[in-house]
């Protein structure tokens, strides 16, 4: 698993997106906490949010007490698409998107635990590649939502 080297904010809405540029099996996308060892953050650490490009969302989703929930049957992913991942503070609502269009997240949010969440990929072959867009300028429109939530574009 690839962090970023950075948090999220802890308010506000934030979105990233990655552009699918070579696979050879399998990633994810996401958001998690930072693990005290690094090598041991994977996409079953507890309190991982991903979007796998088997098409399954939550899979590796885990909180305490909680055990895990699964999503399935949403859009897979592959090379040349774009996916994107973010998070509504206000409402700790994940939103995922494929291709510049909004996927169905209502029942996915992140509870509130206090730990700071950082983005993520899952390359699952060391000759795999993805392109990270951290803004402004995205496939999907997320100054749109923005705009609806917080009436202020």
């Amino acid at each position: 698993m690839h962090p970023a080297e950075r948090p999220i904010p802890k308010n506000g809405i934030f979105y990233y997106e990655l552009n699918i540029i070579r696979t050879h099996w399998w990633q994810a996308v996401g958001l998690a906490p930072k693990p005290k060892q690094l090598h041991r953050l994977s996409a079953n650490s507890e309190g991982t949010y991903a979007y796998c490009s088997n098409g399954t969302f939550g899979f590796f989703l885990r909180h305490p007490h909680e055990g895990s929930e699964r999503f399935r049957g949403k859009p897979s992913f592959g090379v040349g698409d774009v996916v994107g991942c973010g998070i509504n503070l206000a409402t700790r609502q994940i939103i995922y998107t494929k291709n510049g269009e909004r996927l169905d997240t209502n029942n996915l949010f992140v509870p509130d635990s206090g730990d700071d969440l950082f983005p993520f990929v899952i390359l699952s072959h060391r000759g795999d590649k993805v392109k990270a867009n951290f803004g402004p300028n995205f496939k999907f429109d997320i100054a749109g939502v923005i705009n609806r939530f917080y009436g202020i574009l």
